[in-house]
């Protein structure tokens, strides 16, 4: 593994600058460039606002002194001036529309999307989840008991869904293996929004694909080409090793796309791979992605057509993308490595939720001013003024996100970070819902976990006209990315493609995070305790009889 550059190499905005005192020090500090950063973002959320309030205010005293009487005696007096103003307002009504449409930029629809469900051969239980570490031969006695706590700690169900490689007799990770996890997961998803938007693959104008771990030649996205015989002049992208957070990523570079060039459509579909991330070593830090992330993918149909609005059922707001990797803490908190036996995988450092929580400290900055109501945001200004400027001993103010949202589907990463998110944006449990079910249903499932928690939502008929959703994804490098939706129709629950709709009438469930005498592993673990007890004892006193 590289080792990383020095925090001192990170250069800030305002290094270099000499110090002084008294007002001029605080006016070059990095307090001072952080407020100022703050106050921009404020005004440009609100800026179109108050041109419009400027622009009815010189309206308004314009005819206050001229006088009403004057200007409609001027534009309807005579039969000619009212010719000219009907012919006038025809050519000036287009143009500021024309006007208006060209700053606005080109919509976004979300048309519709597809979560896939694996096969039912590939489910993972607990109990089979053992099994597999056991006889896999790769795994000390205090590592399959580690792994064991981990998950069932995690927060994780029952039916969760595996690799498929897992289930044969070798289970060594390959590249024919991961290509045929690949393809049942791509594909699956693809199908299944090809068939719910009657959608021909010949009429996709962009394609991409986000898949982390896994990266062959050709690429994942040539591999869908070939699949489905796309044109030739289609443009596609393939983005890996951006973690979790590449479905935002993804839709961020779609949205781009389509705020530039007219009737466009776009197909993002995204999984992770689970062969390829598999981990066969005995450091703890590294045995923690085997029990957290599971088999999922999803796809994506958008548009700005505007004939495609009728039959969307979301629109994209607003889309906001906060990167942290300067610094040493984040960039490392996530990393792909060897460890001293040479087994590769990733790493999660204990510092993680410390590095999410400043970086969605970062992301949120940019999102609440455009989102949230004035009072909120009053709220929050004095909040920061009392703090950085008279010195009050006040902690920071969280706003009541659910004035500005209505639905929230929030990266479920694991029992620990979704609760503390949940803890952190003062959320209640309604709304923390889709995360812990989507976590408990189908795992850890990298970037397609916010689109398991999105149709949880649809399965529950929760998502109705005008209503705002927030998603909110976390990944390495550390990136914290985030999209709000605007639901443009009643989306009702599709009963033939939607994930839940086999199982949504047990949800919500309790989820149990402490292994407790009743747990039916309580047992299990604390006769491996002993067992690993003896055996470290036994291994001292023959150390101390050599």
């Amino acid at each position: 593994m590289a080792s990383p550059s020095p925090a001192s190499a990170v250069v800030s905005p305002r290094a270099g600058i000499r110090r002084k005192g008294g007002l001029l020090a605080f006016l070059y500090s990095e307090q001072a460039y952080q407020s100022l950063q703050l106050i921009k973002l404020f005004a440009l959320a609100y800026a179109p606002y108050v041109g419009v309030y400027l622009l009815l205010a010189a309206c308004l005293s314009l005819l206050y002194l001229v006088g009403l009487e004057a200007v409609y005696a001027k534009l309807w007096g005579s039969e000619k001036e009212r010719v000219s103003t009907v012919f006038a307002t025809c050519a000036l009504v287009p143009t500021v529309w024309l006007l208006y449409s060209r700053v606005r930029g080109n919509p976004c629809y979300l048309v519709d999307f597809a979560s896939f469900k694996s096969l039912d051969k590939y489910k993972l239980t607990t109990e089979l989840c053992e099994q597999l570490t056991r006889s896999s031969g790769y795994f000390t006695a205090k590592s399959m008991l580690f792994q064991l706590k981990v998950l069932l700690k995690s927060g994780l169900g029952e039916e969760t869904y595996g690799a498929p490689f897992l289930f044969k007799d070798d289970k060594r990770p390959t590249i024919a293996g991961s290509i045929e996890e690949m393809e049942l997961m791509l594909f699956g998803a693809m199908d299944q929004l090809l068939a719910k938007t009657d959608l021909r693959p010949s009429d996709i104008d962009v394609l991409i694909v986000n898949v982390s771990m896994f990266y062959p030649n050709p690429s994942l996205s040539a591999h869908l080409v070939h699949r489905y015989r796309m044109r030739d002049d289609i443009r596609t992208f393939n983005i890996s090793g951006m973690g979790c957070a590449a479905g935002m990523i993804a839709v961020d570079l779609a949205s781009r796309i389509l705020r530039v060039h007219r009737n466009q459509i776009v197909v993002v579909v995204g999984s992770e791979n689970l062969t390829f991330g598999w981990y066969a070593g005995q450091d703890k830090s590294m045995l923690v992605p085997n029990c957290l992330f599971r088999n999922g993918s999803y796809a994506l149909l958008l548009s700005n057509r505007r004939q495609d609005r009728a039959r969307s059922k979301f629109e994209l707001v607003q889309s906001v993308r906060v990167t942290t990797g300067a610094s040493d803490a984040s960039y490392n908190v996530i990393f792909t490595r060897e460890d001293d036996e040479g087994n590769v995988g990733t790493s999660l450092s204990v510092k993680l939720l410390d590095v999410a929580s400043k970086a969605i400290t970062l992301n949120l900055q940019q999102l609440v001013p455009y989102n949230m109501p004035f009072s909120e945001l009053t709220k929050v200004g004095l909040n920061y003024i009392s703090r950085r400027f008279l010195k009050k001993e006040l902690k920071a103010y969280t706003p009541d996100f659910r004035k500005a949202f209505d639905h929230f589907c929030l990266h479920p990463g694991g029992k620990a970070v979704v609760d503390g998110v949940g803890r952190s944006l003062r959320l209640s449990d309604y709304d923390m819902e889709p995360a812990r079910m989507t976590l408990h249903r189908f795992g850890n499932t990298s970037s397609s976990g916010l689109w398991y928690g999105m149709a949880y939502c649809e399965a529950k008929g929760r998502l109705r006209k005008g209503n705002k959703v927030w998603q909110l994804a976390l990944g390495s490098g550390f990136k914290c990315n985030s999209a709000v939706w605007k639901v443009l129709r009643d989306v009702k629950p599709d009963a033939v493609f939607n994930p839940w709709m086999d199982c949504i009438h047990r949800y919500p469930v309790e989820i149990m995070d402490r292994i407790t005498p009743s747990h039916r592993y309580y047992n299990t673990i604390k006769e491996a305790e002993a067992l690993i007890r003896l055996e470290e004892e036994a291994e001292e006193q023959r150390l101390v009889k050599a």
